[in-house]
């Protein structure tokens, strides 16, 4: 489970918040309720694809895919290299570890 430190204090992120919260409901559910086995697949919450992939910055991709910034940009543009994850912020960029991974072990595009 990936836990975020705030001033010492350990907070779960808001996606782990929930899936905690529908596994408790689910149990709930399930459990006491008595409900049968296909009402309880149904209700199963899943963890969403990318939950707890490490993100890098610019800085980070640019020392694995040797290329200047420039060429970076216009390969996101032309297809050739992934695009940023963009809802992190209004001026924050990061990119998945393993879209560039893949891109590197793959040695062309994505």
């Amino acid at each position: 489970m990936a836990v975020r430190k705030t001033s010492g204090v350990k907070q779960r992120g808001a996606g782990e918040e929930l899936l905690a919260l529908g596994q408790g409901v689910q149990q709930i559910w399930g459990e006491e309720l008595g409900l049968p086995a296909a009402v309880k697949e149904a209700v199963k919450i899943k963890k969403p694809e990318h939950v707890g992939e490490k993100l890098i910055r610019l800085k980070e991709v640019l020392q694995i895919v040797p290329v200047a910034k420039s060429t970076f940009y216009q390969g996101i543009k032309t297809g050739r290299y992934p695009a940023p994850v963009h809802h992190l912020g209004p001026r924050i960029s990061a990119w998945r570890m393993s879209e560039i991974m893949q891109l590197v072990n793959g040695g062309g595009e994505l």
